[in-house]
């Protein structure tokens, strides 16, 4: 029999109570909760720490975090032609979308923080789950600052019929509190027990501390980081570069903190828990030919621009893990080749298309936030910029390259040496963007290291697309919330 994978639960002020069976996130429904009868135990407090979770599905599984961290780069292009082109305003939906599931993770993870404390509870599960959602809490305000810059910090559960307006923090205060919730995030534990998998742990929020040291430019703090999650010895690079995205390796050794995906949501719950990646980012049109399962269709999503598929190095393995740039499409006896651009990297021969239900649908493989691999290269990148080229920071990338290389010859993505730091900063660049191709990160590269105005000069950018705007939606709903400048 196949495992139920792991589920999240809606929670918007003690919305769907679930039941919490014998594994992390597996959950069934039993009753619609009030106020005065949830926070009372410490299964309420679990079944309220994984709704905390269940934010980060509607992020990831919509079209919202990779239309904005790689759609908006350089490296894909969408049929979001507002987002592609940076003709978007204050009233795009996918602007404010974004902000709204935000905030929404927020305020569980606000409630949770500050509800967990009345309930009588071993207190060590107690101080686990407030981390686990202050961990959450720091990735999701992470994640505002980085696309709209500064915005309200709202810390504590709003309670009662008051109506708060807050105004918007500086980002010295935002990037303080990510940093203190973070910091208190590193006493998780290292690992959990199988039925546990998914949690936010050690490493995750050391990584995530890592990346956001390395966002403000703190190169000191962020080598620190990244070494520390190296020497947890808790994770390594996969050997096949492939298999470090397949179904089967979901929460593998190389994947330090990865969105849990099921395959279909409980009856009756409506849970968004299923991944559906394999067909949003198949080429329209292609039928079940790329997919390779019966009844889907290709949306043409996130579709790879051609200057990205030319960027890797001759005979670089990741090239053919990552994307293909062509379809055959087979009509009796007549072959037909489809030439379009398309990610890979999230194809799921497991997958299933139809049914619904506790039967499920859709994909089960997971989505990688944090890698280590991504480590390796914070780390390189940051000890490069605190003094240029050494053995270290050659060291660090070169992990990377030869994982990528695997059993070819040593000719093929050859060790990096002797660079002056100008030109290891740009290996470094370059390294990033093929390893973590179409994983997330990109928009957020180009914007930290300063290169998006010339890299994304063809697609119209201007200076004020560097930030999001605040969504006309929420100014008109506070009127504290002042615009970023431009729009």
């Amino acid at each position: 029999m196949t495992k139920t994978r792991k589920l999240f639960i809606p929670l918007a002020i003690a919305g769907l109570l679930m039941s919490a069976c014998n594994s992390f996130l597996e959950v069934q429904p039993v009753s619609v909760a009030s106020e005065a009868v949830f926070y009372k135990t410490s299964q309420d407090a679990v079944v309220a720490t994984n709704g905390c979770y269940n934010a980060l599905l509607d992020i990831y599984r919509g079209s919202t975090l990779w239309l904005f961290s790689e759609v908006m780069a350089d490296d894909a292009t969408d049929l979001d032609v507002a987002i592609d082109n940076f003709t978007f305003d204050a009233t795009n939906g996918n602007v404010e979308t974004f902000w709204r599931l935000h905030y929404t993770g927020i305020a569980r993870c606000n409630t949770l923080i500050g509800r967990i404390e009345s309930i009588p509870m071993d207190e060590t599960l107690k101080t686990r789950l407030q981390l686990e959602a202050r961990y959450l809490r720091a990735y999701f305000y992470f994640n505002l600052v980085r696309l709209y810059g500064e915005v309200p910090l709202v810390l504590e559960e709003v309670k009662g019929q008051a109506i708060p307006f807050p105004a918007r923090a500086t980002l010295a205060g935002a990037y303080q509190q990510i940093t203190a919730d973070l910091t208190a995030a590193e006493a998780l534990p290292v690992s959990y027990p199988a039925s546990e998998t998914g949690r936010a742990t050690r490493g995750a929020a050391k990584a995530l501390l890592a990346k956001v040291y390395l966002t403000q430019r703190n190169w000191q703090q962020a080598a620190a980081k990244a070494r520390e999650v190296m020497d947890l010895a808790a994770y390594r690079l996969l050997p096949n570069y492939a298999d470090a995205f397949t179904v089967q390796n979901r929460n593998s050794a190389e994947s330090i903190f990865e969105i849990q995906f099921g395959r279909g949501g409980q009856v009756g719950t409506g849970n968004p828990v299923t991944g559906f990646f394999f067909q949003q980012f198949a080429p329209a049109g292609s039928g079940d030919i790329v997919t390779g399962i019966a009844g889907s269709n290709g949306e043409g999503r996130m579709v790879p621009t051609s200057e990205f598929v030319n960027l890797y190095e001759t005979n670089d393995p990741r090239r053919d893990a990552s994307v293909r740039t062509f379809y055959v499409r087979v009509t009796g006896v007549r072959r037909d080749t489809v030439r379009i651009n398309h990610t890979i990297k999230y194809q799921d021969p497991q997958a299933t298309v139809g049914g619904g239900g506790a039967s499920g649908n859709g994909s089960e493989n997971g989505w990688r936030v944090l890698r280590y691999a991504d480590v390796l290269l914070m780390y390189a990148e940051a000890l490069n910029e605190l003094g240029g080229s050494n053995a270290l920071t050659f060291e660090a990338v070169n992990q990377v390259r030869q994982r990528a290389r695997g059993a070819n010859p040593a000719t093929v993505l050859p060790d990096l040496a002797g660079l002056s730091q100008a030109a290891l900063r740009e290996a470094i660049y370059r390294e990033r963007r093929v390893e973590l191709s179409f994983e997330g990160h990109r928009w957020f590269d180009l914007v930290r290291t300063g290169q998006a105005l010339d890299a994304l000069k063809g697609r119209n950018i201007q200076p004020r697309n560097l930030l999001l705007p605040i969504p006309q939606r929420e100014r008109d709903l506070n009127p504290n919330l002042t615009q970023n400048t431009g729009y």
